[in-house]
């Protein structure tokens, strides 16, 4: 279900150093056409991808989205007198900084550093893709392409 993952890691097997480059002027590529594809793509492959060094799914959840950040936010409206202006302000001081770190690694990787504006959206949607590769692998069975596919579990870690 990931030929290229698993050949990269034959190579790495056999001695091999792997690169990746931006490929930029070499080739254009769009790997989904629609959402749904691009979900069904995502779902297969996420799992095996986080946990194949051994991480835990909840490890990466954890990691990824800005929950101590929005947990300042949340609880600004139930903190009464000075201190939810203290929270608000430590709230969104984490938040612009998970944005900033963001948009370096964007800036790194060439891509547009505009690309920032999306970050709630797409941490909250890598989140949701995680849970639902967990899921179908937990099951046995991924959807690709119009068809189910029985997968193995990869050694399972929450």
């Amino acid at each position: 279900m990931l030929e290229d993952v698993a050949l990269a890691r034959l190579a790495k097997s056999a001695g091999f150093r792997l690169h990746f480059g931006p490929g930029d002027q070499i080739c254009r590529v769009r790997m989904y056409l629609s959402f749904k594809a691009m979900w069904e793509g995502w779902s297969k492959n996420l799992l095996p991808l986080v946990t194949w060094s051994g991480q835990r799914v909840t490890r990466e959840l954890f990691f990824v989205f800005p929950w101590i950040s929005l947990l300042f936010l949340l609880l600004v409206p139930f903190v009464l007198g000075p201190w939810d202006a203290v929270f608000g302000v430590v709230g969104i001081g984490l938040l612009a900084g998970r944005h900033a770190s963001y948009a370096g690694l964007l800036r790194k990787n060439r891509f547009p550093v505009s690309s920032v504006l999306y970050y709630l959206a797409g941490v909250g949607l890598y989140c949701a893709a995680l849970l639902a590769s967990d899921w179908g692998y937990a099951r046995g069975k991924i959807a690709w392409k119009g068809r189910e596919y029985p997968v193995a579990t990869p050694a399972r870690r929450l």
